[in-house]
């Protein structure tokens, strides 16, 4: 199990921002993460380009195919968002507006 969330999210965060995914960046961003290879328990791979054999490879190549997994991968971001944002305004769901049938 992974205790060092903030570092996952940074490694995730810098790859959208770098808008690339190459081994080599993989690499980089563990590197700065602090985290080794050896830490990873699990890697789950979601969105459309999961699907994509050149990025699943990416992965495998790194960690190993028995600890790369997806599952959802055209709603578990959506998901994912929807859990996140419950968890970071809990309160907000119950004052929302309600759409009108008739607008």
């Amino acid at each position: 199990m992974i205790d060092n969330w903030p570092a996952m999210i940074a490694v995730a965060d810098a790859l959208l921002e770098h808008g690339t995914l190459d081994g080599q960046e993989v690499d980089r961003l563990m590197q700065a993460s602090g985290l080794a290879l050896a830490d990873i328990d699990r890697v789950f791979l979601t969105g459309g380009s999961s699907f994509v054999p050149a990025v699943r490879r990416i992965f495998v190549d790194r960690f190993g195919a028995a600890k790369v997994t997806g599952g959802d991968e055209l709603t578990s971001v959506a998901t994912g968002l929807a859990l996140r944002a419950r968890e970071q305004w809990p309160d907000d769901r119950d004052s929302a507006e309600t759409p009108s049938a008739g607008r």
